[in-house]
């Protein structure tokens, strides 16, 4: 907003000079601009508050359509206050008459001979002072977060994320202020001129003749990136290699679950011939079950839409604890040597009457049961009596979601009444998925058992993050949009504003083909520097996403978001400089 008042002020600029150069007080001139725009600013935030909620009722239309699934219910609908609406109008209203403001006083400061001649870009001796504080500051606090997290990684692992992303600011802020201090010694008049002349370089001088204005298209391209890819990277994809066992999937292949629970061990001959299975030697003895015991309650994953108050819990048995897997987010720092090798063994262990260790995913643990690593949930045991379970380890993305994990023993201490096993998960060959399915189900249908891919778990739990990430980058490209606009009406004044200059050079014998060029170089130039501006701080601030290899963003998006925001900028410096070679080249030269 602030750009766009700026470059409306500008085209005023000698209507504001004679008024100060007849004596016209700063604080008047002022006044009167703001009075003159506010009309508009009440429309225009009358009809922002129209798209919001326009937006709002698309997005929950979304959520019970075609975004069903994610939610679970239809009964979700378009809730909003006179209080939150009155909120943004004024809010709006307040941030654009400061925005108009700061770009009223920076023209105003100006001498009225410069005013009135058209000389908009003033170089003031405190601009270099503060870009080299803006660069020392920058550079000295980003290298004091990096130590801080070499030395304190252990205990900020609940703030990875923010910090990591405050650290991307500040090297965003460390960019731009380099980028400011380059284009003040581009723009300073040089008596002589070295080296080959080339209309490259001649297009890296002329974005240093106003260097606010460079600055300010470098600043919205590197905006925008940071915040899209910000976003974009947070959309995650099932790896393709999940077959190790410390992926989400722990290497497993499927996940079962019966109605009534089940009593024999399935791994065993005798088991298995309660059932009638005979053909064991094809199938089961390629596969390996691993049971748990089940005390229903609430869904604690992202696909309960409600908050849970009682979690589901499984009880491990000591033949998963032993075979380990998965990955763990976060562990207790008070493990013994065979612990941190088999950190499963960590429910195991004796922590008092009363106390019992437990393991949950880290996302569910810390966004839907607000807890964290070491704090006890308080349960009812079958008795009604009270007791803890004490988070001792956080998987990190795991198929666990849903429930919260202890040891077989401390199930059965605490629920002696629930025998059988309700919840499987078979190790077996990725061939024979499909067939183990068909005969688990065929074998145990009067049991209930379902069975389904581990990856079509995990695939949900994913589908639900991606799709909030798309609800985001609906508003986020809304601000992009904006940004590109903005960007496209900095590129296209640049053009119209130097006629004169482009015409003068037409006249001496550079070519249309020369000029565009030199024009499409200069702009592709700013859209460049801003790309790499906001791609390195946007990178920085993703870090801990990006070292996780078991997911990934999706690459091509970002890359095609990257591209929009070049053909955009190229395109409005194009239309630039076709509204430049459809003027009149004599009319252009008189009005020099």
């Amino acid at each position: 907003m602030a750009l766009l008042f700026r470059l409306s002020v500008e085209k005023r600029s000698k209507e504001v000079g004679i008024c100060l150069a007849v004596g016209y007080e700063k604080k008047r001139i002022i006044q009167r601009l703001l009075v003159e725009v506010g009309p508009l600013l009440v429309v225009g935030s009358l009809l922002g508050t129209g798209l919001a909620l326009a937006y709002g009722w698309a997005i929950l239309t979304g959520l019970r359509t075609f975004w069903n699934e994610i939610v679970g219910t239809e009964l979700i609908s378009l809730y909003f206050t006179l209080t939150s609406l009155m909120v943004g109008f004024v809010a709006t209203i307040v941030s654009a008459v400061l925005s108009l403001w700061l770009s009223v006083r920076k023209l105003v400061i100006l001498s009225p001979t410069n005013l009135l001649v058209g000389r908009l870009e003033s170089r003031c001796s405190g601009s270099g002072r503060l870009n080299r504080l803006m660069i020392r500051g920058s550079a000295f606090l980003s290298i004091f977060i990096l130590f801080g997290i070499i030395l304190f990684k252990s205990h900020l692992q609940d703030l990875e994320g923010i910090i990591f992303f405050a650290l991307g600011v500040v090297i965003l802020v460390l960019t731009l202020s380099l980028v400011s201090w380059k284009l003040d010694s581009l723009g300073v008049l040089q008596t002589s001129v070295t080296g080959q002349f080339s209309i490259f370089k001649l297009s890296l001088r002329n974005i240093g003749r106003t260097p606010s204005r460079s600055l300010v298209s470098i600043v919205l391209v590197s905006l925008s990136c940071f915040a899209i890819l910000a976003v974009e990277a947070s959309r995650t994809t099932l790896s393709d290699d999940l077959n190790q066992k410390n992926a989400p999937t722990g290497g497993l292949e499927l996940l079962a679950q019966t109605n009534i629970p089940v009593l024999q061990d399935l791994n065993s001959d005798s088991g298995r011939f309660d059932f009638g299975i005979d053909d064991t030697d094809a199938l089961l003895e390629q596969s390996l079950i691993y049971p748990f015991r089940v005390l229903p309650g609430d869904d604690a994953s992202c696909l309960n839409l409600y908050r849970p108050q009682e979690p589901r819990i499984l009880g491990v048995s000591a033949d998963f604890i032993e075979r380990g897997g998965f990955h763990f987010h976060q562990l207790t720092e008070d493990l013994s040597l065979s612990e941190k090798e088999k950190p499963w063994r960590i429910l195991e262990k004796d922590l008092g009457e009363g106390v019992f260790p437990a393991i949950g995913d880290y996302e569910s643990i810390r966004w839907i049961l607000k807890s964290g690593l070491g704090k006890d949930l308080e349960i009812l045991d079958e008795q009604g009596f009270p007791f803890k379970l004490r988070l001792m380890g956080l998987l990190d993305a795991s198929i666990f979601q849903s429930e919260i994990l202890v040891s077989e023993k401390a199930f059965q201490r605490l629920f002696p009444s629930r025998n059988g096993y309700s919840y499987f998960l078979v190790d077996t060959p990725q061939s024979l998925v499909s067939q183990v399915t068909y005969a688990l189900e065929n074998w145990l249908v009067e049991y209930g058992l379902d069975a389904a891919p581990v990856k079509d778990r995990l695939s949900r739990y994913f589908s639900v993050r991606n799709t909030y990430v798309t609800t985001f980058q609906a508003l986020g490209g809304l601000g992009l949009l904006l940004g590109t606009v903005g960007l496209g009406v900095v590129l296209l004044r640049n053009v119209l504003e130097r006629s004169s200059e482009l015409a003068l050079m037409r006249a001496f014998g550079f070519s249309r083909g020369k000029l565009c060029g030199m024009v499409l170089v200069e702009n592709l130039w700013l859209l460049s520097i801003g790309i790499i501006c906001g791609t390195l701080a946007a990178s920085v601030a993703l870090l801990p996403n990006l070292w996780n290899g078991l997911v990934r963003p999706s690459w091509i998006s970002l890359l095609s978001t990257l591209i929009l925001v070049v053909m955009v900028g190229m395109g409005a410096s194009s239309a630039g400089m076709v509204a430049f070679l459809r003027t009149s080249l004599v009319s252009t030269l008189k009005e020099e």
